[in-house]
């Protein structure tokens, strides 16, 4: 959270070079899908604790999607104000944003769902719910 702070700050001083800008935002692209991977697997698995499903629900909620917002508030702003009026170039991107909301409320609803279950064949036919739905639990965004 510290490093995106200054990161966003050193940004609107401009004291960072395009290139090296780019190359810090795939790092932290990198870094947030690397996240994503290890929490969704962990929360995925058979055997997964109540920590495992809290903890890949918690970096959705808490990570993923205020990182998101802060790129619309923030970058996609001036990144759409280099394009015509008419046109929104960061269209796309906040389409995957909403994707990404979308997929984090069916995620939390088959954790609830897998936390109701009252035996363990009810246990049984929640789990796989977490782990069958499109772009799968382990990756909401693509890297």
């Amino acid at each position: 959270c510290g490093q995106r702070i200054v990161l966003r700050h050193e940004i609107e001083r401009g004291e960072h070079p395009r290139r090296e800008l780019t190359a810090l935002i795939k790092a932290h692209h990198r870094g947030i899908a690397s996240r994503i991977a290890e929490t969704g697997q962990r929360a995925t698995r058979a055997s997964a604790s109540d920590a495992d499903l809290d903890a890949f629900l918690g970096f959705l909620r808490e990570d993923l999607l205020p990182h998101a917002r802060g790129e619309e508030r923030h970058l996609y702003k001036a990144v759409d104000a280099l394009g015509p009026d008419a046109f929104r170039i960061t269209a796309t991107m906040r389409i995957d944003h909403e994707h990404i909301e979308a997929l984090t409320r069916m995620i939390s609803t088959a954790i609830s769902r897998i936390r109701q279950a009252t035996g363990a064949t009810d246990a049984a036919t929640a789990r796989p719910r977490l782990c069958s739905r499109p772009g799968r639990a382990t990756s909401p965004i693509a890297t």
